[in-house]
This record gives structure tokens, C-alpha cells and sequence, in this order.
């Protein structure tokens, strides 16, 4: 073999060997493992399927100490659960924390205003639902708001609101549930309706008896069986006569 066949042939042979040696030492891309669900999560939703709030509220409660971060959303999931089941001061509190990052949030501001109102601070109740009906219009926050002036006896804002609410749209089959007038039972009745009458028995504090009996009477003009409504205006009728019976 010449000299320059010899350099051809270890030439070729260095190259084959290159060509084997890249072909053992390749790098295969590592797939990464899929993230395993988080077993306090696994839990809350089969708690969710089967209506379990006390687990529900537990693992929820695991999970946002095991990552607070990564599952943050779920943080006013666990407020609506404790609202949903009475726990109106866990939610309170819980909402409280949450409302120091999201201050104007409308969804924690109204279940911190329920909570409010359940646990008897009409007064702070009142005040954050006229926040929120001033904020979006809902007759929803409107209806609670009214209802609690009148407990209050803020009759001036209490009459206010009730001429908002019934000069506002408000769907036809928005309905409310009230007692009757045993309290043995309940019926529904049109919002408007109600707020009619809740109107009238503000005028009736006020000791405005011709305006509350002009109210209630609207109320019943638009539900004829609302029978709160036609006992207040019977009630109001015979203190009208009354006087006249004495005279």
C-alpha cells in the first residue's frame, strides 16, 4: 500500500469511528414526568360531588396551606362554602383577609355583607349592601339594603331605596319568598310588590298613614294574594276608623 493510500484508509477510519462514537454518546431529550394532582385537591372535589361541606371545607383548607399560591383561587371558594353552611364568622373573617389584596372584589364585598347580616350587625350590613347597590345597580343588593333600613329604622333611606328599586327594571317573574301572616307558611310574591310594601310600613313608622296605605296598595294592585299585605292595609283601615267611631 503507498503512502497515500495508507492516509486515505486511516482518513476513512477516523471518520468511521467519529461517526460510531457520535452515534453511542446522542443525548435523548428527558420527558418530564406528569405533575401529580394534588391529593387535598383530589379530595375536595369528590367531597364537591358528593355534598360533603365539612370535608370540603377541610381539604380546601389543607390546600391553601400546602401552596397558597398556586391554588389562591380557591381561597374564595372556601368563603362561599362556609357562607353556604353558616359558618358566617369563619367567612367573615376569611373575606377580610382576601378583601386586604382585592379591596373593591364584588363577590367577596357581597358575601362579607350576608355574613354581616346573619351574624346581627344590621348596621355594617347595610352600609356595605348601599355600597354595592350605588356600585352596580342590582336590584338583588337593593331588596336586602331596603329590608334592613327598615330594621334600622333609617325611614328616610329606607323610602328612598324603595322608590330606587321600584322605578328600576326589575324582571316580571323576579320573585321573593315571604310569610304569610301566621307564619306557618310562605308564598312568593313579585319584588316589586314587596317593596310596595315594605314601602308602607316605612311610611307607617313615619306615622304617614295615608302614604303607607297608598303603598301597601300598590303592593296588593300588583299581587292580588299577598296576604301581608292586604292584613296591613285591613290593620290600617280600622285604625283610620277607629278615631271617627269615638267622635
Amino acid at each position: 500500500m503507498t503512502p497515500t493510500n495508507r492516509f486515505l484508509s486511516s482518513t476513512v477510519l477516523l471518520f468511521t469511528v467519529s461517526l460510531g462514537t457520535f452515534a453511542q454518546t446522542k443525548v435523548v431529550a428527558k420527558v418530564p414526568a406528569p405533575a401529580q394532582k394534588s391529593q387535598h385537591l383530589a379530595v375536595y372535589e369528590k367531597s364537591k360531588a358528593l355534598s360533603d361541606a365539612a370535608t370540603a371545607i377541610t381539604s380546601l383548607s389543607y390546600l391553601l396551606v400546602e401552596n397558597p399560591t398556586k391554588y389562591a383561587a380557591y381561597a374564595d371558594t372556601l368563603a362561599m362554602v362556609y357562607q353556604n353552611t353558616g359558618n358566617y364568622i369563619q367567612c367573615a373573617n376569611l373575606v377580610n383577609e382576601l378583601l386586604k389584596k382585592d379591596p373593591e372584589k364584588e363577590s367577596l364585598l357581597a358575601m362579607k355583607a350576608l355574613s354581616l347580616k346573619q351574624l346581627g350587625l344590621s348596621t355594617e350590613s347595610a352600609d356595605l349592601y348601599n355600597r354595592l347597590y350605588t356600585k352596580t345597580n342590582q336590584y338583588s343588593y337593593g331588596l336586602e339594603l331596603v329590608q334592613l333600613q327598615l330594621g334600622l329604622q333609617r325611614l328616610a333611606e329606607c323610602i328612598g331605596t324603595a322608590n330606587r328599586l321600584t322605578n328600576q327594571e326589575i324582571p316580571a317573574e323576579a320573585k321573593i319568598t315571604v310569610p304569610t301572616v301566621d307564619n306557618q307558611s310562605t308564598q312568593p310574591v313579585g319584588v316589586k310588590a314587596f317593596v310596595h310594601y315594605v314601602e308602607g310600613l316605612a311610611h307607617n313608622l313615619a306615622k304617614d298613614d295615608a302614604k303607607a296605605k297608598a303603598s301597601i296598595q300598590k303592593a296588593i294592585d300588583l299581587e292580588a294574594e299577598f296576604a301581608l299585605a292586604k292584613n296591613a292595609l285591613a290593620t290600617l283601615s280600622k285604625q283610620a276608623e277607629a278615631p271617627a267611631a269615638k267622635e
